[in-house]
């Protein structure tokens, strides 16, 4: 009991300092982005009018004062050329990633119809903060974010579900892993606030507002798909905590749960429901015609 008792403390000892880490990072990434593109903004006004925040000297040596002004353009050319290698990077992280985790295994995602077997419903597999299980995804949601969410949204159907397109999957595959990155980063560019709240919503649905089944239309969330517990607004409040304050932990768990379905093999699929109505056959009299003759139906 004792050393059980050890082990807690030191897990949630290392989940405080970790989160408080997190937090930190997130934040200094903030300030640094938003004082490279005032940096950037201010230096280019600075030199096009020439009358920005820039030093100006004071003394009448010309010789000098050319040499400054020439040395003012260094500043914005600096931040241009980090800001090009930063795209560049990025790209070919991309492409890396769409090459060995997308790639290779294009058609491995949860169908909207798939049915999940009885021992998989009801509980998590993982929890969330056995995230040091498979360290490597946790570390590529932290450092990575905007690839592996698109991963694993791809894995769990939703981007299927959403914008399948089957002849541009023959033109590009796992084209929809793109777009996924493109929607992480757009949201996090116009919506970041908001993104715990989004993420809580695919993980448990939304019948906390409705009361219904917690589905999205053709989008299956988390919950749902595996018949988790969901009480409310209790659940989706700790859904949106667990995200803001444990995010790569959170997402590593979700991973984890999607794939280990997807790696039993093959899923079932439930068949379609049936159109539910009355048939109706119209009949309108018109001319039949066979050849040449022309036959009207009798009155």
């Amino acid at each position: 009991m004792g050393r059980s008792g050890c082990v807690n403390d030191g897990k949630a000892c290392g989940i405080m300092l970790g989160t408080a880490a997190w937090s930190c990072f997130r934040l200094i990434m903030l300030a640094e982005t938003c004082m490279q593109l005032l940096g950037f903004v201010d230096s280019f006004w600075s030199n096009s009018l020439g009358n920005g925040a820039g030093r100006v000297l004071q003394e009448g040596d010309t010789r000098l004062t050319k040499s400054a002004a020439n040395l003012r353009w260094i500043d914005p050319v600096v931040r241009l050329a980090i800001l090009l290698v930063w795209l560049v990077g990025s790209s070919c992280t991309l492409y890396v990633y769409w090459c060995c985790y997308i790639k290779p295994q294009p058609n491995k995602y949860i169908p909207v119809r798939a049915v999940v077997p009885d021992d998989m419903k009801g509980r998590w597999r993982h929890g969330v903060m056995d995230c040091f299980g498979d360290l490597g995804t946790c570390c590529c949601f932290t450092w990575c974010p905007a690839c592996t969410y698109s991963d694993y949204w791809y894995r769990a159907g939703w981007l299927h579900a959403t914008m399948a397109n089957p002849g541009l999957e023959q033109q590009c595959t796992g084209w929809l892993f793109f777009a996924g990155v493109c929607g992480w980063c757009l949201a996090m560019d116009f919506a970041s606030c908001c993104t715990c709240c989004g993420f809580a919503i695919l993980r448990g649905g939304m019948n906390f507002i409705d009361g219904g089944d917690g589905g999205l239309g053709r989008v299956v969330p988390l919950r749902k798909r595996f018949g988790l517990p969901h009480h409310g607004w209790s659940t989706f409040c700790l859904d949106c905590c667990l995200h803001c304050w444990c995010e790569p932990c959170t997402a590593t768990q979700e991973y984890r749960q999607v794939m280990d379905l997807l790696n039993r093999g093959s899923l079932e699929e439930a068949p379609a429901a049936p159109i539910v109505g009355n048939l109706v056959t119209t009949v309108t009299p018109a001319n039949v015609v066979i050849g040449a003759a022309i036959m009207t139906p009798a009155k």
